[in-house]
């Protein structure tokens, strides 16, 4: 949509153009007086928003995947100047960079890591540099894990992108060429030029650098030593995150810039934008004192600005997934929606019990003792909670006497290990482990870079039916984190639908 509205603006100036030239239209010498003040006036202005935001504005146009196009943003308009030669210095030298415009720490961690999950390692039989604790060296293709595992509901499973990045490229750069596709019979026409070449074939030269990566990635196989393995880590002791998993192939075939943040070719990329922007201080400057259309390019610059502060607003987003394949039948997984829609958590439970899967509108347990599955009434989980036991086909069992069999959730072993008990225990008067869940639905919500929107109303159903078992006082404290979480994710996801 911003594309299709710089377009139509380009066209109005290519129009405007050849009507003053056809009506041998000349600006008195207090006109031109005045259009140069205004231009002046107004770019010293509108160039504060780029110092402003330079520094998430730069990150994005260097890093971003799923937008190569908006270098059509970064290269027209009040601004440009400064942008371009802040781009420069970034691709040129990161250290330089860190030094003279903006605080950086190292390149795989502003590019990858900030926009990445936080993860927890799990040592395998694979040889690794992280034995254990927090991981922090991440892949981008990490980003699809928690998505993928919600579509196939835990099955080893291969994502397709659709990657659609070079087309992009090449349709920013038609804008681009259009917006400056006039005024050709100028004297600063080879500046112009030179200089929309060479930014032309910068971003060019980054985009086929920063790559597409893989398009299909293969997530959360167990058992194998191929495999990186991953939870998400929670704040309680009762509820944790289910098993996530990557191939390590991934490693390399995802990887940004191949993990070459500092090679020669984005240097050279780096010192072409450099030129290009000197080049436009000095064609900028004969634009101002050669065209008679002074006000409809303010009005330009005033739309650029605005669709830069859209730029600066936006998420870094990654390549949207295509679909998700299982490895052993090569189809969909046919996923469970409403309250049987799964939630990639677990309970943690005595050595009696485990976990069998976490719902949006129930929990089931396994007794090993009996092996019966036990599932929730409720959503969630709460000292206290109804358990009643199922067949195979999920109806509920009942006894001799026509009752059902009911079991209550206690906490046992020194309040560490959940399991279920006969008598129903006291509750919670703060309602601790009800919370414990809602955060671990945050951190879950979090994890999920690509959301889909089955996955938010799977989050959004399991809160709603969880709203109903607490009191409202400690459900407003315990689900806002989640909720935070959940409109953000509505915010991504509007933006990479529409925008």
């Amino acid at each position: 949509m911003l594309g299709l509205l710089l377009l139509l603006f380009a066209v109005f100036l290519r129009v405007k153009a050849r009507v003053l030239r056809r009506n041998g239209s000349q600006a008195s010498d207090r006109t031109w007086q005045a259009a140069v003040q205004n231009i002046n006036g107004i770019n010293s202005i509108l160039t504060l928003l780029p110092v402003l935001t330079g520094k998430a504005q730069n990150v994005k146009l260097v890093a971003s995947r799923i937008l190569p196009a908006s270098s059509v943003i970064a290269g027209i308009g009040a601004g440009r100047v400064l942008a371009k030669l802040q781009v420069g210095i970034l691709l040129l030298s990161f250290d330089l960079y860190r030094n003279t415009v903006a605080e950086l720490s190292y390149p795989h961690d502003e590019y990858v890591n900030k926009f990445s999950p936080i993860l927890d390692h799990i040592p395998t039989a694979t040889p690794e540099r992280h034995a254990t604790g927090k991981y922090v060296n991440h892949n981008p293709s990490e980003a699809y894990m928690v998505e993928t595992w919600f579509q196939s509901e835990g099955r080893s499973s291969v994502v397709e992108l659709r990657q659609t990045n070079n087309w992009r490229m090449i349709g920013g750069a038609s804008i681009y060429l259009l917006i400056y596709a006039d005024n050709s019979g100028k004297v600063f026409l080879g500046l112009q030029i030179t200089s929309v070449a060479l930014w032309l074939s910068a971003s060019a030269i980054v985009q086929v650098w920063r790559g597409q990566g893989n398009s299909r990635i293969e997530l959360n196989k167990q058992d194998s030593s191929e495999y990186r393995c991953f939870r998400l880590p929670m704040s309680g002791k009762h509820v944790s995150s289910v098993v996530f998993s990557f191939d390590l192939n991934n490693l390399e075939r995802y990887q940004l810039f191949r993990a070459k943040y500092d090679h020669p070719t984005l240097s050279i990329a780096g010192a072409v934008i450099l030129v290009s922007g000197v080049l436009d201080i000095l064609s900028t400057v004969l634009i101002v004192g050669l065209t008679t259309w002074a006000y409809p390019w303010i009005g330009f610059e005033l739309l650029v600005i605005v669709a830069k502060i859209i730029f600066c607003l936006e998420p870094l987003r990654p390549t949207e997934v295509e679909r998700v394949i299982l490895q052993d039948t090569g189809s969909s997984q046919v996923r469970q929606n409403g309250d049987n829609a799964r939630i990639p958590v677990n309970i943690n439970t005595s050595a009696a019990w485990s976990c069998q899967q976490v719902c949006a509108g129930h929990v089931t347990l396994y007794e090993h003792a009996t092996s019966l599955d036990w599932r929730s009434t409720s959503a969630g989980i709460s000292i206290g909670q109804e358990y009643a036991a199922i067949d195979g086909t999920g109806k509920e069992l009942i006894d001799g006497m026509g009752k059902k069999l009911i079991k209550f959730l206690v906490l046992s072993g020194g309040e560490h290990d959940l399991e279920l008990a006969d008598d129903r225990p006291v509750l919670q008067t703060n309602q601790a482990l009800d919370r414990e869940f809602l955060a671990a639905l945050a951190v879950t919500m979090r994890a999920n870079k690509v959301p889909s929107g089955d996955f938010l109303a799977a989050m959004e159903r399991t809160a709603k039916n969880i709203e109903a078992t607490m009191t409202p006082h400690w459900y407003r404290f315990g689900a806002k984190n989640l909720f935070e979480e959940i409109r953000t994710a509505k915010r991504d996801l509007i933006w990479r639908k529409y925008f």
